[in-house]
């Protein structure tokens, strides 16, 4: 018989069930509230152990009973009414069809699940609609990559387990996946452990799996013969047609080898998403095919754009379905919603794509899509534009680089050139100098500097290099960038060369950095070259401030925000204030460099970018340091330092910033103490970037909690531990020094240090060896 009889008892599972719980808590809601509730997702997720689950802790609520179809084996949909009357005993009387004893028998109140119902989507819908009609007191609970489309349905979308981007030992987020795994993997080796050694190779194998618990438990079943750290090395093997960026996933060696495996579809992620795609029409396979050439997540015109030509129907209808049948997912947005496919899904149909001849062609449109949205945010992105279209870049981030990518392993360097050169801005605004150095003398190289981008990419990777502070670098390409412009004898390249040279001596501290400046200033001002003004007349702000006499950073400031104005550009106005506060600070004013900080820093907060922002943050804490605020500047130190980190830089790229951090630190150290500076350090090193701002603009001390203690001796604690402290808590527990919490969690011994103090603090602890038994005591 193709369907397992789950009557009057649900089957025992065979495996434990991991995590779910508040999904658990919603689908017994919906049950309780709606007759029909369509379980939806895509294959592997987990719909079927879910459902039947759910249906298990509400038997008590049904005197009728729980009963369970499985229907994934049953392929002709006229069989269904008698598949599911012989599962539930249910035999016609003399004259009686088998749906009217099939209705006779679900009189009472009693809850039905149809198990695995996509590939009979219609007639599940018909017997479903029948059912309603014929029995009042019935509930239905169905699973389904598809919904069935009929009044009185509730739909219930299962995802994937939460998994975060960056690594975080103890995530509350990232328990489930990362124990599922583990339970798995003692399935087949009975003394596997979740240990130090290993814990990030299994978090890197659940992120890579996108969370998905089918791909998930088939990668633990390989700890039979592979480590961790083997498996993931695998799962990291760049398929042929997934070549570019190597940001894809090699799900190949996932696949269910036991004897006994009768369902097929789970036996790997490839076969799961075969399933799928035999379900689908012929011109939804061909457009699941060409998406699959997106890294991440694509908006709806993007998908047109790239996928949807020579279609036999609209892409949008084409993409509705692709929704409704659970092989796209929706993710809604504040203005936009993006899609995505998953991973094994995205594998899948790169293979299709290799098959149909169309991988060459749909990557270059692919990059000629994002070539002509960074284009456009170059031409559109002034003025207040500029936060809007950042936001998207950063959006689609993975599909920049696989763009990139392509134009590298092409050996297209013009196009590649043009690319990283037009998104300068965001290699700024967002702290990736590195990756925009690379990108920009990758594509130099390749074109042999012969392009016609070439000098401004060597400018532009030369201002990236010196602000991670790799003066060494820069200086290389400010020489590289002499020789080209010598060669071809191109007007304005002097000044660029100049201007590097400017760069180069503010950075490095060496003499000279006014005089090159000048003189570049005075050639760009000359060719009314604005963006390159604006950039000059910064530098020349900084290096006034600090040398000897600071009288010319008034009229630079007002040029500048002169500049700001024409171009409609907030962003650039708050960058000439911070300059001109750092300039009024030296010269001895710091409660009016505060206000001038303060005021950039509030008005800014809409259009300000990451490195904008940490610079004010920065300043004030200097300025306030001055003032005697050494509360508010040590917590204003730990923000700023915290962005430092993500953005892979900081003030010691600069000399002259730096020496103005190290005394402003050295006093409010020495002035609140180590043990109050360092709790206000670690404070501001865990508040939002929303937050820091706020203290930033309105000088709020910070305020340290510490916990009364009763008179058992426990603590009582008055603040809870945020995410990163739960986490810094959980390594704690486990013995963890601070060299290697801060190892694990891949930031600074300082970073560690503070949020170990902070913990103690909050906690009301003494020592670190107390922190073990308060998560014992706590359940945390």
């Amino acid at each position: 018989m193709p369907v397992r009889p789950l009557n009057p008892a649900l089957p025992g599972e065979r495996t434990s069930f991991v995590g779910r719980g508040p999904e658990l808590t919603e689908l017994r809601r919906l049950l309780g509230r709606h007759r029909l509730v369509t379980v939806t997702g895509p294959g592997g997720v987990g719909k079927s152990r879910l459902a039947l689950r759910a249906a298990a802790k509400a038997q008590r609520t049904y005197p009728g009973g729980v009963h369970a179809v499985e229907l994934g084996e049953l392929h002709d949909p006229d069989l269904l009414v008698p598949t599911v009357a012989a599962a539930l005993d249910s035999r016609p009387r003399d004259g009686a069809s088998a749906m009217e004893a099939l209705s006779e028998h679900l009189a009472s109140r009693l809850l039905l699940v149809l198990d695995n119902c996509e590939h009979l989507v219609a007639a599940c819908a018909h017997l479903a609609d029948e059912l309603m009609g014929r029995c009042p007191d019935l509930r239905l609970a169905v699973t389904s990559r598809e919904s069935l489309r009929i009044p009185g349905e509730a739909t219930y979308l299962v995802k994937p387990f939460d998994v975060a981007q960056e690594h975080a030992p103890g995530r509350a987020a990232d328990r489930d996946a990362m124990m599922l795994f583990l339970d798995r993997a003692q399935s087949v080796r009975s003394d596997f452990e979740l240990t130090d050694g290993n814990r990030a190779a299994v978090w890197e194998i659940c992120r890579r799996l996108e969370g998905m618990p089918l791909p998930i438990e088939l990668a633990a079943i390989r700890t039979r013969a592979l480590s961790p750290a083997e498996i993931l090395a695998h799962l990291a093997t760049a398929t042929a047609t997934g070549a570019g960026t190597g940001t894809g996933t090699n799900t190949r060696i996932l696949r269910q080898d036991g004897r006994g495996v009768t369902t097929v579809r789970q036996s790997s992620p490839q076969a799961c998403a075969g399933w799928s795609y035999e379900l689908c029409t012929g011109p939804e396979r061909q457009l699941w095919a060409r998406l699959s050439v997106f890294a991440g997540g694509f908006d709806l015109d993007a998908a047109a754009g790239v996928g949807g030509d020579g279609l036999a129907e609209p892409p949008l209808d084409l993409v509705f379905t692709l929704v409704d049948k659970s092989v796209l997912t929706f993710e809604p947005g504040p203005e936009r919603g993006r899609l995505r496919l998953p991973e094994m899904y995205r594998e899948y149909g790169q293979d299709r794509l290799a098959e149909q001849g169309e991988t060459e062609a749909l990557r270059r449109r692919h990059r000629d899509w994002f070539s002509a949205v960074v284009s456009q945010a170059r031409d559109e992105g002034a003025g207040a534009g500029w936060s809007r279209w950042l936001s998207r870049l950063r959006r689609d981030h993975a599909n920049l680089d696989r763009a990139l990518g392509y134009c590298a392993a092409a050996g297209d360097g013009d196009a590649g050139l043009e690319l990283a050169s037009s998104l300068h801005r965001y290699w700024v605004a967002d702290g990736r100098f590195a990756e925009g150095q690379r990108w920009l003398t990758t594509f130099v190289d390749q074109t042999e500097g012969e392009g016609p981008g070439c000098l401004q990419a060597l400018h532009t990777a030369g201002w990236l290099a010196a602000m991670r502070g790799d003066i060494t670098s820069a200086e290389r390409l400010r020489l590289d960038a002499a020789r080209l412009s010598a060669r071809e004898g191109k007007s304005g390249g002097e000044a660029l060369i100049t201007q590097l040279d400017g760069l180069g001596a503010l950075y490095s501290g060496r003499p000279g950095a006014i005089e090159a400046l000048t003189l570049a200033l005075a050639q760009f001002r000359r060719d009314g070259e604005l963006d390159h003004l604006q950039e000059t007349l910064s530098l020349l702000m900084l290096a006034v401030a600090f040398g000897a006499d600071s009288g010319d950073a008034e009229d630079y400031h007002r040029e500048w925000t002169t500049i700001a104005a024409a171009l409609d550009e907030p962003r650039l106005r708050s960058y000439a204030d911070w300059a001109y506060s750092i300039a009024t600070w030296k010269a001895g004013d710091a409660r009016c460099a505060r206000e001038i900080a303060r005021a950039a820093l509030a008005d800014g907060r809409g259009s300000l970018d990451r490195l904008g922002i940490v610079l004010l943050l920065e300043a004030v804490a200097w300025f306030e340091s001055s003032l005697d605020e050494h509360a508010t500047a040590a917590l204003l130190f730990g923000a700023a330092d915290s962005l430092w980190e993500r953005m892979g830089t900081s003030t010691t790229a600069l000399p002259g910033l730096f020496r103005c951090r190290q005394r402003a630190e050295a006093t409010a150290r020495r002035s609140l103490g180590r043990r109050a500076f360092e709790t206000a350090w670690a404070r501001g090193a865990v508040l939002e970037l929303e937050e820091a701002c706020a203290h930033a603009v309105s000088g709020r001390s910070p305020i340290v909690a510490v916990p009364a203690v009763t008179s058992g001796g426990a603590p009582t604690v008055t603040a809870p531990l945020t995410a990163r402290e739960r986490q810094v808590a959980d390594l704690l527990a486990r013995g963890l020094s601070n060299r290697e919490i801060a190892d694990t969690l891949k930031v600074s011994p300082r970073t560690a240090e503070a949020h170990v103090q902070q913990i103690l603090n909050k906690l009301g602890l003494p020592t670190r060896a107390r922190v073990a038994a308060w998560l014992a005591e706590h359940r945390l």
